[in-house]
């Protein structure tokens, strides 16, 4: 399958009609004269196109010209720009694109017009140039001395990726243009399009589609082969039968032997409605007879949409990149990449919305002269008021088709960066460290918390990449569906879901014991409390919830922060106590300590083991952060900051903390294994106790209390978008996805939230408490599993990329050491997944339940499987099937 990339729309055209400028003789650079004055208005022009996602932004060089900066006289340059002075303007336009960037993704394009661009009436619709300019090798001089301008721009290799020559109206001026290229030292991919005006298939010029290929693909001495062919400023009625012209004629040149492999095709008609440029007046006129490029019912884009489609059907050209010339403003641009990139970027094996490919409305817009909307109105297409129900309709992303979810963008860059960095740090953290410490020791608790630190880091960055690319609500099922295969989406959607539902049920549990630390109050209290404050804030806005995870963040990073300065004044000695402690356990009893009484390297392995699997356990919920993407307003930006900040999380929070517990707690200490749930287990009060400060303990405690509370909310959450996943692809009815005015998928939260109520089967005896922890253990390696399938997901991915010719370098972010990075992820999740229950191996030591209790999760993933496969009949996705392109934001 090959790309579709989108290039922006016309620059002059959308200067006249979105900011009003007028153009006339005393202007003769045209839109280039914004390069000479009025550069602000140039930027925000460009940053119009480039904010609504454009993959490919023109420069604004079409005009440049020896002779068009003599005519221009400004004050510092009375008498004209000379030659020698255009070199700055140049530079600029290269930093103008460069500012205007807003999506990373973006690539930047070298647009020069033809000779008749440049001439006063303009003739590149006509093609009557002037004696001086009438033969190749005229037009060979006069287009290397404007490309030798070019080259004196610094770094102009680097900075931008293609060369777009474009408009061209004569064969021997596109012989011309590709001698210039190769002699000028610009050793960059350029395409060539061509102009053509007339009702009949030629050029103005008279030459025949045939000839023109020609002249723009064989293989010449003299003249560098182009990356892409085409057409632009050229009606739109007129393009059915010209792509399959260009189609026919480069078949025949590859049947010939002339040509090896064909070249991308460009297309970007003019958006008028059947009106000319008057070269002279500088007007749009309509010309009696001329045929219009309405096509009753259907839209500008969606005719463009279907033109391209019907070219990938036949079969000849593979890779497109699309977009609108004269009268094709950014509101355009934001019609054909919502079209786009929901039909023909959508892989053959989900349906084409037929809405879209023939709604009346994508681009009537097309003509309007007003201002536009902010960016901000722009990203909120149902609350943009200059857009009619059905162009809402055609511009926003579908349901259901490429993971998308009724959910809404409203989560802040400062609320996903909380998340990032306090998602998932509930009671593990405080409490848990403690057990793992007793069992391995000082150097066993460091090395294993750095070990699963390194392999969560390399999930991050692999699920970092996916969710940047593609934001959207069906997250880790719908990339397990697309990359994987169905089935695997299934089961990752109900074994992912669980672990997160049923740990509501446990955090609720975990602050009732919290609680008993202060008071005797009923835990059934404490636990209705706790639901009830969960159940309100994933139901009122993910904003709300947003802010709450700000808010606790905040208690959780000041909790932490604190102990660390705490613990740094407790091991130099500065206590009440005085007593200095330094390195002290690491010596005596030792850096490692004997697992279960087992002596030797053997003993401190089985240690570092059983750490090694506290750790993981801890880690599980970090990845979070990512689901956040379907609802974050910027995930472009938020994501990969979020991405890189983990590696900041787990030093400071699990590394540094691992170090400072080896500092200032015995592991021999009977506390750490005590089994109170609350703050007389963790490592960190134990540590204060000692050193005889009294104050602080509550202050832990409560502060933990906060962070049970914080991790149910965000349970719930996760729980709840992962039902809103399997909606997306079809696995549950569309009830479960459901959403509030707000966007909150309220079904959803509520069959999560139900799971919470199981907290109170751990208030029973017997039978009911057993099964409490029995649910509990089924739900133990659901993250790791869903660690290991999520970088399967990427390995897929990132083998579809290769296979299917599409470069990394246009996706909007890339995650570093890929696909090594995966590859780690998923083998060392998988270790871990085989080794949680490695005790009941050990001699003497079989358990039944504990051995049920730590593998039953590996079959409640593979039996869903197996059952989605044998009912739905669902195939593994091969890399050359893999959708790369619905979905994508």
């Amino acid at each position: 399958m090959g790309t579709i990339q989108i290039l922006d729309g016309g620059l002059g055209t959308s200067l006249e009609d979105t900011y009003s400028v007028t153009f006339d003789h005393s202007k003769p650079l045209w839109s280039t004269h914004f390069l000479v004055e009025g550069e602000e208005t140039l930027l925000s022009c460009q940053r119009d196109f480039a904010g609504v996602g454009v993959d490919i932004l023109l420069t604004a060089t079409y005009q440049t010209s020896i002779e068009g900066f003599s005519r221009t006289k400004t004050v510092d340059h009375p008498n004209g720009i000379s030659k020698t002075a255009i070199g700055p303007y140049l530079q600029k336009a290269v930093e103008i694109v460069e500012t205007a960037r807003v999506h990373d993704y973006t690539k930047f394009a070298l647009s020069l017009g033809p000779y008749g661009a440049c001439m006063i009436p303009g003739q590149e619709y006509s093609g009557d140039y002037d004696s001086a300019h009438s033969s190749e090798e005229s037009l060979y001089c006069w287009h290397l001395e404007r490309l030798q301008l070019f080259t004196k721009v610094e770094g102009l290799i680097k900075r931008v990726q293609y060369v777009a020559l474009e408009t061209i109206p004569r064969l021997d001026e596109i012989r011309a243009v590709r001698k210039a290229i190769k002699r000028s030292g610009i050793d960059l991919p350029f395409w060539i399009t061509c102009v053509f005006p007339g009702e009949d298939l030629s050029l103005p010029d008279g030459s025949s589609v045939d000839q023109v290929v020609k002249a723009m693909v064989e293989r010449t001495e003299d003249g560098a082969a182009p990356w892409g062919v085409g057409l632009n400023c050229t009606k739109l009625h007129k393009l059915p039968a010209l792509v399959e012209a260009f189609e026919q004629s480069l078949q025949g040149l590859i049947d010939a032997g002339y040509l090896q492999s064909v070249p991308t095709l460009m297309l970007y008609p003019d958006g008028t409605q059947g009106e000319v440029y008057n070269t002279t007046t500088k007007t749009w006129e309509i010309v009696e007879g001329q045929e219009s490029n309405s096509r009753g019912d259907s839209s500008w884009a969606a005719q463009l949409a279907n033109i391209v489609k019907e070219s990938q059907d036949r079969g000849c050209f593979q890779n497109f990149v699309v977009g609108g010339c004269c009268v094709g403003g950014f509101w355009n641009v934001l019609a054909r990449s919502g079209i786009f990139g929901l039909t023909l970027r959508t892989h053959r094996t989900v349906p084409y919305p037929t809405t879209l490919l023939t709604g009346t409305s994508a681009l009537t817009m097309m003509n309007r002269t007003q201002s536009p909307p902010t960016m901000e109105t722009v990203s909120d297409i149902e609350k943009n008021p200059s857009l009619t129900a059905d162009e809402k309709s055609d511009l926003a992303p579908q349901l259901n088709i490429g993971g998308h979810g009724a959910t809404q963008r409203r989560l802040k860059d400062y609320q996903v960066t909380m998340i990032g960095i306090c998602s998932g740090i509930g009671t593990g953290l405080f409490i848990g460290t403690g057990s793992a410490y007793a069992k391995a020791g000082p150097a066993g608790l460091l090395l294993a918390y750095t070990v699963v630190g390194a392999v969560l880091w390399c999930v991050m960055q692999s699920i970092a990449e996916l969710a940047t690319l593609i934001p959207t609500a069906g997250s880790f099922p719908h990339w397990a569906t697309r990359f994987i295969d169905p089935a695997v989406g299934f089961s990752l959607a109900i074994s992912y879901g669980y672990c997160f539902m049923i740990a509501i049920a446990s955090e609720c549990s975990a602050a009732a014991i919290l609680v008993s630390y202060w008071t005797d109050m009923s835990p059934a209290v404490v636990i209705t409390v706790s639901l009830v404050l969960i159940l309100m804030i994933n139901l009122l806005s993910v904003r709300f919830f947003g802010e709450a995870e700000v808010i606790t963040g905040s208690i959780k990073v000041a909790c932490f922060l604190g102990l660390v300065i705490v613990s740094i004044v407790i091991t130099a000695g500065g206590g009440p106590n005085h007593e200095g402690i330094g390195f002290r356990y690491w010596h005596a009893p030792g850096a490692w300590t004997n697992y279960r009484g087992i002596t030797g390297s053997t003993g401190h392995f089985l240690g570092f083991l059983s750490a090694f699997v506290n750790a993981s356990f801890s880690f599980i919920g970090v990845e979070t952060v990512v689901i956040t993407a379907a609802e974050s307003v910027n995930p472009h930006r938020a994501i990969p900051k979020a991405a890189s900040r983990v590696t900041w999380r787990i030093g400071i929070f699990y590394i540094l903390g691992a170090l400072l517990i080896s500092l200032i707690v015995d592991p021999t200490n009977e506390n750490l294994v005590s089994g109170s749930g609350n703050a007389n287990s963790s490592p960190w009060v134990i540590a204060i106790r000692t050193a005889g400060i009294d104050i602080l303990p509550s202050i832990v405690n409560a502060c933990i209390l906060v962070s049970a509370w914080s991790a149910g909310s965000s349970y719930c959450w996760v729980g709840s978008r992962m039902i809103v996943a399997m909606t997306t692809d079809r696995q549950l009815p569309q009830v479960f996805g459901r959403v509030t005015k707000n966007g909150v998928p309220w079904v959803a939260v509520i069959v999560a939230w139900l799971f919470g109520l199981l907290a109170y089967l751990s208030l029973g005896t017997g039978g009911a408490a057993q099964a409490f922890t029995w649910l509990l253990s089924l739900s133990t390696v659901g993250g790791l599993i869903a660690w290991a399938t999520l970088c399967f997901c990427y390995i897929r991915f990132h083998r579809a990329l290769t296979v299917q010719a599409v470069s990394r370098d246009s996706l909007p972010w890339k995650g570093p050491f890929q696909p090594y990075a995966a590859w780690v992820g998923f083998i060392g999740s998988s270790i871990i997944t085989l080794i949680t229950g490695f005790p009941v191996f050990l001699d003497g030591n079989w358990d039944t339940s504990n051995f049920v209790a730590s593998y039953v999760g590996i079959p409640i993933f593979v039996v869903p499987i197996i059952a989605w496969k044998i009912w739905k009949k669902t195939k593994f996705v091969r890399a050359k099937d893999v959708d790369l392109w619905s979905g994508r934001l």
